[in-house]
């Protein structure tokens, strides 16, 4: 039976609830919100109730927003380029890159037969209803897995009769690493998708 009090307890085992946190890891955390202020504690409390209560998910892009989305609504951004991603957080690593200013379409997860995540389970009819004469391109912007190129080529399917162009992520040697250190499958995809430095 645990020695420490029961309020510890109970806060301890919620934050084991969050993901890759262990029971030394929520006991640590615990015992530091110990020697919190009243006023630190409650601004914690109305904030976790903040996020449950105003973020919500964007209806058009799935991204998560609160008063309105920072993407589909912002008139800065080329609303005519669209990056397909796997799930809301990953807007953010490619928006510390600084370098892409259109928006984004997250479809929700992957296919994967193995935990039932079938075609109707990914947000694909809402990407398919945004696209109209405007469209530029659509960006496929998924991971190099079993699961995301079985959804590239489910979405290369059902875009096949666009004719709006169609791109995805260049995969291949990260920069500053020596050929000898790189596995075979990367070299081949590296060297598939290879581009011309000089155009004859």
């Amino acid at each position: 039976m645990s020695q420490l009090p029961l309020p510890l307890t109970k806060l301890i085992e919620h934050l084991k609830k969050l993901p890759g946190v262990g029971f030394k890891t929520a006991e640590k955390y615990a015992l530091e919100m110990l020697h919190w202020d009243r006023a630190e504690l409650e601004e914690l409390g109305s904030a976790l109730i903040d996020v449950k209560e105003k973020i919500t998910f964007c209806q058009t892009c799935h991204c998560l927003m609160d008063e309105g989305c920072f993407f589909c609504h912002n008139p800065k951004r080329n609303q005519n380029i669209i990056c397909i991603i796997e799930k809301p957080l990953d807007v953010f690593n490619f928006e510390k890159t600084g370098t892409f200013n259109g928006v984004y379409h997250s479809l929700g997860g992957l296919l994967n037969p193995l935990s039932f995540k079938s075609e109707s389970a990914l947000h694909i009819d809402t990407l398919l209803s945004r696209i109209n004469e405007q469209t530029e391109e659509l960006i496929i912007a998924l991971d190099a897995t079993l699961e995301g190129e079985a959804t590239t080529l489910l979405l290369q399917e059902k875009l096949q009769n666009h004719t709006i162009v169609v791109s995805r992520l260049a995969y291949g040697i990260p920069i500053g690493s020596p050929l000898n250190y790189i596995d075979g499958g990367t070299l081949s995809r590296a060297l598939s998708l290879r581009s011309r430095l000089i155009r004859n």
